[in-house]
């Protein structure tokens, strides 16, 4: 086994999921400590019993409070967070943007930016005050880099993903906190 990242706190959102869970094998499989994030409460045994040493929690991360809670769990038991890794996001498509149900509309913001912003922003500024070098990875999409027919609420919702990460990049960047997206096709 591998101790490239011994030490160091991992917290993965989505960990439940295909992504989520192959990004837990491989950072338990270097020796880094696991906060593992599920919306799902029922999916936590599971979790706990693959990764025994971990921190499974079950967190709504479109809510502002669920994720400040989360962070301070997630402090008290590794005492900080050195990896960030947000697996978390939604796709939905079929009508053109002009009929497109407000409803979809904002499914696709809520569960494609707002996390990016709650987690990311939540998880930066621990480390900024623990004076953590960290890194935040987002998963992104390739589709947020241009629209097409039918998919206007899901491609803007992760071309808007994107902008909260450039951003966040750029203001980290002088403080130690490196920030990048991964950006792929269909999953």
């Amino acid at each position: 086994m591998s101790d490239e990242f011994s030490n160091q706190v991992v917290l993965i959102t989505g960990a439940s999921g295909n992504v989520g869970q192959a990004v837990a094998q491989r950072f338990a499989q270097a020796g880094a400590k696991l906060v593992l994030i599920d919306h799902n409460e029922k999916r936590l045994p599971d979790l706990r019993e693959q990764y025994p040493d971990s921190l499974p929690l079950a967190v709504d991360v479109t809510n502002a409070e669920a994720v400040d809670d989360m962070v301070q769990q997630a402090e008290a038991k590794f005492g900080q967070i050195d990896i960030l890794v947000h697996t978390v996001g939604g796709f939905a498509a079929g009508h053109p943007v002009h009929e497109t149900p407000q409803e979809l509309w904002d499914r696709m913001f809520n569960l494609n930016v707002r996390p990016v912003y709650l987690v990311g922003g939540r998880v930066a500024q621990h480390m900024l005050d623990h004076a953590v070098r960290g890194k935040i990875v987002f998963l992104l999409a390739r589709s947020g880099l241009s629209g097409s027919a039918r998919t206007g609420a899901y491609t803007a919702s992760k071309a808007a993903a994107q902008r909260i990460m450039q951003s966040m990049a750029a203001e980290l960047k002088d403080r130690g906190i490196n920030v990048n997206g991964v950006l792929p096709s269909t999953i």
